[in-house]
């Protein structure tokens, strides 16, 4: 176990940042999560920090900082991380907890998977099943057009449980022989899920995000960021339908990152609205069942039909489209009956006598000498 003993003026971010450690100023979360028994505070923009650090006093360095695993860590990971400051958020926004969220689980697996080793065979496989959870758990959120590493993961950790199941059977039996083999076995099937968590991480989060890019990570994250302003509008439906809105420009960037990244199934592009064929590639892209999409519906404004986007659940009340509709008609019915009311209950009929039918018109008869037949075979008449 690494530790650092504390200078005066010595901060997390500026221990992390140093050459010697993480060289990352806003990595200090490692520091704050090796060092659990010490207060800590939260500032407005996520970054955690210790409440307070005193010279002389001994902090545990996290080990991750000196492993090949942390430099291979992709950008999008970095740029999750909120800035040292307080203030400065994550260049991911809403998005960076996600992020974060899987790493933070998948270094969990990690440190679980490591106390293994010196653990009784009992111990061991009373931890199996834990370590498999943590790493379905990592990769829970990657969508299954990244391919097969999700898959070989869940996979593997299936196996290792059932494994695990015969490893206690053969406890309880006494076996020890075919204790050890199932104890042998799952040790190494769990290093290949690690392996796969850590590739299907890198599949996902593996290229930096840029506004107009194509990666998997793009598409994901603007289907999340998507996601969750859907989650954080009740009336999705309608907010859609204007620019500026969060709801808008959020499903907007997903339709642009999805048509660049699958020219094959596009998605319509500046309708103002979130229709079934987004809803279906929002849910390819996250893996989930996606928000119900908007169907358009037809109101009356004015006697003209307007195509609105409804909002999401009826009992929110009839929009002013269809208020206006109900009161044209509801008028319409009102006229109806006052002019059933007042009109004359029985009008004159008046006659009209019949005009005499036209005469005949008399057509030549044909010439009987000519055959009609042949008429088509006289030439036509030339003047000399």
């Amino acid at each position: 176990m690494r530790e650092y003993i504390v200078q005066a003026g010595d901060t997390p971010a500026s221990i992390a940042s140093r050459d010697s450690m993480a060289g990352c100023p806003k990595c200090s979360r490692d520091l704050i999560a090796a060092n659990l028994h010490k207060p800590t505070r939260t500032l407005p923009n996520g970054y955690t920090t210790f409440v307070e650090l005193r010279p002389g006093e001994k902090l545990v360095i996290p080990e991750k900082w000196f492993t090949p695993e942390f430099d291979a860590l992709p950008p999008t990971y970095f740029a999750a991380l909120p800035h040292p400051d307080g203030v400065t958020p994550s260049k991911l926004g809403a998005l960076a907890a996600g992020v974060l969220g899987d790493y933070m689980t998948f270094d969990s697996a990690l440190a679980h998977a490591a106390m293994l080793t010196p653990m009784s065979i009992q111990d061991f496989s009373a931890a199996v099943d834990q370590v498999g959870a943590l790493l379905n758990q990592s990769v829970s959120e990657v969508p299954a057009s990244a391919g097969g590493p999700a898959q070989d993961v869940r996979a593997s950790t299936a196996w290792a449980r059932q494994r695990n199941a015969q490893l206690a059977a053969a406890l309880k039996s006494g076996d020890e022989t075919e204790a050890l083999a199932a104890r042998t076995g799952i040790e190494n099937v769990l290093l290949t899920a690690i392996d796969s968590a850590r590739s299907a991480l890198q599949a996902v989060y593996g290229t930096a995000l840029t506004p107009t890019g194509t990666s998997p990570a793009t598409v994901l994250t603007t289907a999340k960021a998507a996601a969750a302003a859907i989650a954080a509008d009740p009336n999705y439906c309608t907010s859609v339908a204007h620019s500026g809105t969060p709801v808008n420009a959020a499903i907007h960037n997903f339709k642009t990152a999805w048509n660049t990244a699958n020219p094959s199934a596009l998605v319509p592009v500046g309708t103002g609205n979130y229709e079934q064929a987004t809803a279906d590639a929002l849910a390819r892209a996250l893996g989930i069942a996606a928000p119900a999409a908007c169907v358009p519906r037809v109101v009356v404004e004015f006697g003209t039909p307007v195509i609105e986007a409804p909002a999401r659940a009826p009992s929110e009340g009839l929009s002013t489209g269809a208020l206006i509709g109900v009161a044209l008609l509801g008028a319409s019915v009102v006229g109806g009956v006052i002019y059933l009311a007042t009109r004359d209950p029985a009008p004159k009929v008046r006659r009209v006598r019949p005009r005499p039918s036209p005469r005949p018109v008399l057509r030549p008869r044909p010439n009987p000498v000519l055959r009609p037949e042949r008429r088509d075979t006289i030439p036509p008449w030339r003047p000399s």
